[in-house]
């Protein structure tokens, strides 16, 4: 069983959702759960890097709680790649 915790203020899902809950993945990184299983696909750009929401799995740029500084989009490439 994948271990989980609630998910505090501010943390997001890999969608850009408010995460509910957060699970710790086996290399120990946590990712957030927002309860909807659409990963945001109606709801614009990936809130990460601008780009195409990404599928399968997270934007490499995925970070639980978004860093202060604005989110810049340096690489042209769709979806990053």
């Amino acid at each position: 069983m994948t271990p989980w915790r609630q998910a505090a203020p501010g943390e997001l899902c890999t969608c850009g959702r408010q995460a509910r809950e957060v699970f710790v993945r086996a290399d120990g990184d946590e990712i957030g759960y927002c309860g909807v299983p659409d990963g945001g696909s109606k709801s614009g750009p990936c809130p990460f890097c601008g780009k195409r929401r990404h599928s399968p799995g997270p934007c490499p740029r995925y970070t639980l709680r978004l860093p202060a500084d604005p989110v810049t989009c340096d690489d042209p490439r769709p979806n990053g790649g």
